[in-house]
């Protein structure tokens, strides 16, 4: 009776976890220097929410809670790291309609749009990620960062003018 309560309880994690595991590599990929640290960081904190699977049902938003926990272990290996150098990359810019040329002028300009952002601090990085890529609401970005909703909302207008700024230098 035991192992199958586990098994459901197995089940039940994989069917609400599983399916963010691209929007915390999103975020991870987003903090750390390479898509291999993001995926050894999304390994390292599906295994603390298991490990924590029983608390979890008590969270009203699991989502953001998984965001949270990310961020956090990114963060402590960012500063563990020392590692400021953050490459970036958006991989949901691909139209299969378009000429390789078409594709090639993309690609150039994600990469200079990467390259902007890579110039922003962790923070602007962050919340430009949640909101503008993942479509989070102020109410769970503030809860991601630990802010209030007024300091997420003042901080993403910041990162975008920032951001704008860092285009124009590039473009200069």
């Amino acid at each position: 009776m035991k192992s199958n309560q586990n098994k459901m309880s197995a089940e039940l994690f994989m069917h609400q976890i599983e399916p963010m595991q691209a929007k915390l590599f999103r975020l991870a990929r987003r903090l750390l220097v390479s898509p291999d640290a993001a995926k050894d960081a999304v390994q390292d904190v599906m295994v603390k929410l298991w490990e924590k699977r029983s608390q979890l049902a008590d969270k009203s938003n699991l989502e953001a809670f998984a965001m949270t926990v990310t961020k956090n272990h990114c963060y402590d290996q960012l500063k563990l790291k020392r590692n400021q150098n953050v490459s970036l990359t958006h991989e949901n810019f691909e139209d299969e309609d378009k000429t390789i040329e078409e594709v090639i002028e993309t690609q150039d300009e994600v990469k200079k749009l990467n390259n902007c952002i890579a110039a922003l601090s962790v923070n602007y990085r962050t919340i430009i990620q949640l909101r503008d890529i993942e479509a989070y609401s102020f109410e769970d970005i503030a809860g991601i960062m630990e802010m209030s909703e007024t300091n997420v909302r003042v901080t993403l207008s910041r990162a975008r003018k920032a951001l704008i700024k860092q285009m124009k230098t590039q473009q200069s």
